[in-house]
């Protein structure tokens, strides 16, 4: 059985605050993740674990010898691109296996739902290439291509507002 950290605890885990982060579903996460640094103020080498609750926390190793007055960097990240949305909790722990003290650190994710989708087609195959090869045109000719913006939601209006087009 392991046992809440002390202050008094060979093993200092720094810093004490939780990691927080959100996004979209599908992501990118913000932050992507969060550095924890270990510390041994132990008289000789220390064995230490960190390990998340949840399969999309992630952290960078799982656990090692970290030797007397040595410090080390633990990553905590995010492995959630498949996560619905909705608030998510983990927990990940760092634990000095020589006295069995434990540091949990909280991890929190908001993954947010997509506000709409939108859809942009042109006439130039391929269509959704989001490119206009107009290729050599004939001067004093004209030419008409089209580009379609299409709301593909049915949850959020399609507002369209300081478009232009840019010439190169």
């Amino acid at each position: 059985d392991f046992h809440i950290a002390e202050e008094t605890d060979a093993l200092l885990v720094s810093p004490s605050e939780g990691f927080h982060a959100s996004g979209y579903a599908g992501g990118p996460f913000l932050p992507a993740s969060k550095t924890y640094t270990l510390f041994n103020a132990a008289p000789g080498d220390l064995n230490w674990t960190a390990e998340a609750s949840e399969s999309w926390a992630t952290v960078s190793s799982g656990g090692g010898m970290l030797d007397e007055g040595a410090s080390t960097e633990i990553i905590v990240g995010l492995d959630a691109d498949s996560l619905l949305p909705g608030p998510y909790h983990a927990e990940v722990i760092f634990t000095n296996l020589d006295s069995e003290a434990a540091y949990v650190r909280e991890v929190n994710l908001t993954v947010l739902p997509i506000p709409g989708i939108i859809g942009v087609t042109d006439s130039i195959l391929p269509d959704d290439d989001l490119d206009m090869p107009f290729g050599e045109t004939v001067v004093l000719t004209s030419r008409t291509e089209t580009i379609t913006v299409a709301n593909l939601s049915t949850d959020h209006d399609l507002v369209v507002s300081g478009l232009s087009l840019i010439h190169i």
